[in-house]
């Protein structure tokens, strides 16, 4: 089962999600095949960096991811390969 923000492979859940950042750009997560690709606006983006955490809430750690964005149609475009366990993701402005 796959579809949204989460998917079903192997008997074990998978949540990839984005969160929003109150003031920051608007970030979408989409599904193709064993690959996530995280969008958001090129405008109005500047100095944020895009984060990933497995958990949410107080206490959660949140790591800048290693991949660089791809421009494409006015879009920042993150890919990443699908793997167990939840995932969040955020634009945070340091």
């Amino acid at each position: 089962m796959s579809g949204g923000a989460y998917s079903m492979e192997g008997g074990t859940w998978s949540i990839y999600a984005a969160t929003q950042t109150p003031g920051g750009p608007a970030i979408s997560v989409l599904r193709t095949g064993a690959v996530i690709e995280l969008r958001w606006p090129v405008d109005g983006s500047d100095g944020y960096v895009l984060e990933e955490s497995g958990a949410l809430g107080n206490g959660a750690t949140w790591l800048a991811v290693a991949a660089s964005p791809v421009i494409a149609n006015s879009q920042n475009v993150v890919t990443l390969a699908i793997f167990p366990g939840n995932h969040f993701f955020r634009l945070r402005k340091p």
